[in-house]
């Protein structure tokens, strides 16, 4: 499934977010209170790439929904929860949405430093048809779809990505739909 870690941790990305982090005032505060020599500082810098990745390893298609179930008209017809498919319209619109991932660094159990990130994510939406039954979103036609998005690391962009998504490949959904009811899967 495509995922916001598809779209930003492209190899180079990766390595631009790695050194970003390991030249960081933050590592450098743990590294120098453990005295870790500079590739020792560079190895802990790859370990928080590689803990950040899953992270935001996100689905789009789960941030998609997350923001329809939200829409007056999806959410009408998911609490009518008729068997019978209704089809809701949406005109074209965006879906923005911003995560805030952290890691801790710990010594001796007490937390030395934070590594704080902010993921921003922008979708640009032309023309949807969703299609609810018994409260589920059980289809979508979505006629063009974007993304783009951006990683921060200490207020620095580190990671930055656009292109487009292929609706029948990468907003499928499961064969039982998926619950419009909040905090439903």
């Amino acid at each position: 499934m495509t995922s916001v870690a598809t779209l930003l941790f492209t190899e180079p990305q990766a390595q631009q977010v790695t050194d970003a982090v390991a030249a960081s005032p933050s590592l450098a505060s743990v590294g120098g209170a453990l005295n870790l020599s500079a590739p020792m500082r560079g190895r802990v810098a790859q370990d928080v790439t590689e803990t950040l990745r899953p992270l935001v390893d996100i689905p789009f298609l789960e941030i998609l929904v997350g923001a329809w179930r939200t829409h007056h008209a999806i959410k009408a017809a998911a609490e009518a929860d008729s068997p019978a498919v209704q089809h809701v319209m949406l005109a074209s619109h965006q879906v923005t949405s911003a995560h805030r991932p952290y890691i801790e660094f710990l010594v001796n159990e007490q937390t030395t430093a934070v590594a704080n990130f902010l993921l921003q994510l922008n979708f640009a939406v032309d023309s949807l048809v969703a299609s609810v039954q018994s409260g589920r979103l059980v289809g979508v036609e979505v006629a063009k779809c974007a993304v783009s998005g951006n990683l921060h690391f200490e207020q620095v962009k580190v990671a930055e990505a656009q292109r487009a998504l292929d609706p029948l490949l990468e907003l499928r959904l499961p064969p039982e739909g998926i619950s419009l009811h909040r905090y439903a899967r």
